[in-house]
């Protein structure tokens, strides 16, 4: 859970990296920001997939947590973030 804030509508992706024997494996789950509001966001576990659609099943090996918009291009706020 988190709040954001764009100066210009915008995706923002949220991604988690879990580290495995086979190698890293990252998880999103993208959100539509409306421009110059601050949005409150809760993910569920079960919004976190690969590209190929694969959920997250667990969190224990879970090695970061990243923001950015898709297209790499707008700037957001995040604030009051919260793991539960």
């Amino acid at each position: 859970m988190f709040d954001v804030y764009a100066k210009e509508g915008a995706t923002l992706r949220v991604s988690l990296t879990s580290k495995t024997p086979n190698g890293n494996i990252t998880y999103s789950a993208s959100v539509k920001v409306i421009g110059e509001v601050w949005q409150n966001v809760k993910l569920y576990k079960n919004s976190f997939k690969t590209k190929e659609g694969a959920p997250i099943k667990e969190f224990s090996s879970l090695v970061s947590l990243s923001f950015d918009t898709e297209d790499g291009k707008n700037e957001f706020l995040i604030n009051n973030a919260l793991w539960v």
